[in-house]
């Protein structure tokens, strides 16, 4: 079954059962919450959510025999609840090693409250500050933040310290695709309003072709970073039928959602194709 929390009006929440109709194949209830007190103060929400630490939606609890043997996102569930029927789980050793990660979860949003203060007011030098004396003497956290660090140096435009942290950072995530799309795009995202660094763009497409090595070519956010990193560096129609498949892939998903981002990829195809045009005058 699925709990419905932290809403603030429920009227939508039938008409969004509704619209999904076969795809949501279980019964839905409203969490408990009474008059005056706020959505996150739902009974469900204080003595579930807020009970195991967690702070984001979807998260599943499989409960066994009245006790809980797991928590965590659906979509990681699979493994775990086959164990659990099989009776090959440990819920204690696992509530072990679900403290330890909760532990170090916690420290890494404390010092992200501290930090994003001063990054949400585009001032990057505090930023910068900030998230060295948080990290200080904690390698670890470091090492977890390495990709903010990053960005944030990209920002300062430090081509030589966002170059030897992104080479970094390139070997540590070789093999993890989210990683190495997250170096990627600070240096080619559209948004950016200066023309980034030529070592930089060149780094910046090697991470993004190796983060869709590693998705098969099949993920529409990192054919999109790829696109912008090809526009960069100057391949532009590479980056039109990279972005066009990106949009057929993300057509592809939304079913009969649109999603919010295939307005975005249609402009940024324009804007590529826009760059062909204007290429020899450039030349």
């Amino acid at each position: 079954m699925g709990v419905d929390v932290w809403e603030e009006d429920i009227s939508k929440v039938q008409p969004f059962l509704a619209e999904l109709g076969d795809q949501m194949d279980y019964s839905v209830a409203l969490d408990v919450v009474q008059p005056g007190e706020k959505a996150d103060d739902g009974v469900m929400a204080k003595t579930w959510l807020a009970a195991a630490a967690e702070y984001g939606i979807p998260t599943a609890f499989v409960v066994r025999n009245g006790t809980i043997a797991w928590i965590g996102h659906p979509m990681k569930m699979d493994e775990p609840l086959a164990q659990i029927v099989a009776g090959t789980w440990n819920p204690k050793d696992k509530a072990a090693e679900r403290l330890v990660a909760k532990i170090k979860e916690k420290k890494v949003m404390t010092a992200r409250e501290k930090i994003f203060k001063p990054y949400r007011e585009k001032d990057y030098k505090t930023t910068l500050a900030t998230l060295e004396q948080e990290t200080a003497g904690d390698p670890e956290l470091a090492d977890e933040l390495g990709t903010l660090k990053f960005t944030v140096l990209c920002y300062l435009d430090d081509v030589e310290a966002t170059l030897a942290l992104g080479s970094k950072l390139m070997e540590t995530y070789k093999d993890d695709p989210y990683r190495l799309n997250a170096v990627a795009w600070p240096i080619v995202s559209p948004d950016r309003e200066t023309k980034p660094n030529e070592r930089l763009a060149r780094l910046a497409l090697a991470a993004s072709k190796r983060s869709n090595e590693l998705t098969n070519h099949e993920g529409f956010n990192e054919l999109d970073t790829l696109a912008c990193a090809l526009w960069r560096t100057g391949d532009y129609a590479a980056a039109v039928a990279t972005e066009e498949k990106a949009l057929q892939i993300l057509d592809a998903a939304s079913k009969d959602r649109p999603h919010p981002y295939v307005e975005q990829f249609r402009k940024r195809i324009e804007m590529f194709r826009q760059a062909i045009i204007d290429k020899p005058a450039r030349q």
